[in-house]
């Protein structure tokens, strides 16, 4: 977040296809970045709540948008999003917890 990104767009896409292929599948993690991006990175402590949250919003903003765009379709949305269906009915609870209105 602290990164200025100097290259714009083609930078940030560059970035993180290079970040998709280091962590092979897996959750992209800081280490997968590339290196001057990863030097100029604020202090992980100090915004890690904030963060996180906004993390949890991004994530649950995509995961209603992917339902609605797949007519509510639990397992073509699971499929979309690269998670098993159970995992998605678990966001899909936490997402109910917090009071958002997930339409049947």
């Amino acid at each position: 977040s602290s990164y200025d990104w100097p290259g714009n767009v083609r930078e940030l896409h560059n970035a993180m296809e290079r970040a998709s292929l280091m962590a092979r599948g897996g959750i992209i993690l800081a280490e997968h970045l590339p290196r001057r991006i990863q030097s100029r990175e604020a202090d992980p402590l100090a915004n890690s709540q904030s963060d996180s949250s906004k993390l949890k919003d991004i994530e649950g903003n995509i995961i209603v948008q992917t339902l609605k765009e797949n007519a509510n379709n639990r397992s073509e949305t699971a499929r979309k999003l690269g998670i098993s269906r159970r995992s998605l009915l678990y966001k899909l609870q936490k997402l109910k917890s917090q009071g958002i209105v997930i339409d049947p």
